[in-house]
């Protein structure tokens, strides 16, 4: 089964955030490093699942969740999501058009930030303040042939560090970043293609009930028919 475009958009920002908070954080560039240092889980179980990832506990890491998702109502009266967009053909022997719908929707997501170095963070969340002048944007594709850009926007940032209880769990330090996208789903269809017209003229001086001779047409009325074909 292939993967949804939901799905699609959570690694796109998952890769987004490791190359744009690899330097900073220290993040090991290697082949899974994506998956062994920035994750999609929930804040409360992340600590559990890096752990695992890396079969070690320790900090430097980031992890992201999206809570929910919304309609957005500003953008759509658009062509894409009422219409569709023709876009190719799939088949060239059954002349099959591939058809695209896209609807609206904001996605919010929380991406928190983990370390021991506060000052570390410090400098995440300056990279985090200048992100809205500095291309602002999460770019995909789709079908992987048709370019998808999508707009990000930047909320407060907020220290959810359990530094009280530094004596019990140890010291670390944890900002959340919140980051919404103005993103959109997608949905594919193969409306088909008419291949074949018929064309049938019928003499009706003498019809008296024409939405029954339509049913049911008297082929001794038929003057002349034609098949126009692609």
């Amino acid at each position: 089964m292939s993967s949804s475009f939901l799905k699609c958009i959570d690694e796109g920002l998952r890769a987004l955030l490791f190359t744009k908070f690899q330097t900073i954080m220290g993040l090991t560039a290697s082949n899974d490093a994506e998956e062994t240092s920035v994750i999609i889980f929930p804040k409360r179980v992340a600590q559990r699942m890096m752990a695992e990832k890396r079969g070690r506990h320790e900090l430097e890491f980031i992890n992201l969740w999206r809570s929910t998702e919304q309609f957005d109502w500003s953008r759509q009266r658009s062509f894409v999501a009422r219409n569709g967009m023709h876009l190719e053909y799939t088949d060239s022997n059954t002349n099959s058009i591939v058809t695209i719908k896209g609807i609206p929707v904001v996605l919010p997501y929380s991406i928190w930030f983990w370390s021991t170095d506060f000052d570390k963070l410090n400098n995440v969340k300056i990279e985090y303040l200048f992100w809205q002048h500095e291309n602002p944007y999460l770019s995909l594709s789709y079908n992987d042939s048709y370019p998808v850009e999508m707009d990000l926007h930047f909320g407060d940032i907020v220290d959810e560090s359990d530094i009280e209880n530094m004596f019990n769990v140890g010291k670390y330090h944890v900002i959340m970043m919140p980051i919404t996208i103005d993103g959109w789903v997608f949905k594919t269809t193969n409306p088909g293609v008419v291949q074949k017209i018929v064309v049938t003229i019928y003499d009706q001086d003498s019809i008296e009930d024409r939405t029954e001779f339509l049913a049911s047409p008297n082929t001794e009325l038929q003057l002349y028919q034609e098949e126009i074909e692609e």
